[in-house]
């Protein structure tokens, strides 16, 4: 087993697909802290068997998932060379909107990313002086909340840059949001410190995860917003380089947790074509939103 691990390690590192902090090397390490602890128990056979067959099973699951990914069981591989662990405590859960940013989350590495006391990403900012500025709110998903780059980087930053001091833009940005949670961002979460903004312009493409889906939900409940979840769904018993302990708490979720997993449809046939229903709704969504702007006298800028 040390050999297999050994050898494996160092393929990685001379295609240089070794990465300190991602998933991968993460579950190497695992399996070679077990084969460690396997040959140091060998003085009592029954415990070191038991704790080999551990070993083996995490390595037969984890590589294997590499064949279920290419035969399209799984989505993708457990440990694929890019994946990092996720950022805990980076988002929270939300009785409305799923998932949001965590109030004053910040980390170092490997760039800065940081919110402010309303878990908007970028600086803290006072409402006297947000009352002084042309202030326009940035609202989208991932493409808005720029998690790629730190901050000071964002688009939302460089806008603000570009306008002068006289502008404020606030990035309302979060991770996997769709027209549906950007409605209700613009009906209740918008005026941030207590102030309105005057612009707001809308970033984003998630709505297409919802096309040609069989009875979908109007407001996605049925299948986006229950993929949301995963972001912040509690998993007490899952270590996330073990295979084993993923199996067992996705388990023990499934007969246990209150909030249903979202519907896995990789293996429907594709489907060509337009969804009228899903533009109906995407269309529906964005009319909402420009009417509760024009009612609030805010200018609605769709990209």
């Amino acid at each position: 087993m040390l050999t297999i691990l050994a050898a494996a390690g160092g393929q990685f590192a001379a295609t240089r697909h070794l990465k300190w902090g991602a998933l991968r090397e993460a579950y190497l390490l695992y399996l070679i802290g077990l084969s460690l602890a396997g040959t140091l128990l060998s003085i009592f056979p029954r415990i070191a068997w038991l704790v080999l067959a551990i070993c083996f099973t995490e390595l037969l699951i984890g590589v294997g998932s590499y064949a279920l990914a290419a035969i399209h069981v799984l989505p993708v591989p457990l440990f694929p060379a890019t994946a990092a662990a996720p950022n805990v405590g980076q988002f929270r859960y939300h009785p409305l909107l799923q998932v949001i940013p965590t109030p004053n989350y910040s980390r170092l590495h490997p760039f800065v990313i940081s919110h402010d006391s309303n878990g908007i990403r970028g600086p803290e900012r006072t409402s006297t002086e947000l009352k002084q500025q042309v202030v326009v709110a940035t609202v989208g998903n991932s493409t808005t909340y720029d998690p790629a780059v730190p901050n000071g980087q964002t688009w939302s930053d460089v806008l603000e840059q570009q306008l002068g001091r006289g502008y404020a833009v606030i990035n309302h940005g979060v991770p996997g949001y769709s027209t549906v949670e950007n409605l209700l961002q613009t009906l209740f979460y918008l005026d941030t410190y207590g102030v309105r903004p005057h612009c707001a312009v809308y970033f984003g493409w998630n709505d297409i995860r919802n096309a040609h889906l069989p009875n979908l939900d109007p407001a996605y409940a049925n299948f986006h917003l229950l993929s949301q979840i995963e972001f912040v769904r509690k998993k007490p018993l899952e270590i996330s380089f073990s295979p084993l302990a993923r199996i067992v708490n996705r388990s023990l979720e499934a007969v246990f947790d209150t909030a249903p997993f979202a519907p896995n449809f990789l293996n429907d046939p594709p489907v060509s074509g337009t969804d009228v229903r899903l533009e109906q709704i995407f269309r529906r969504n964005l009319e909402a939103i420009a009417a509760i702007n024009k009612e609030r006298n805010i200018v609605s800028i769709f990209v």
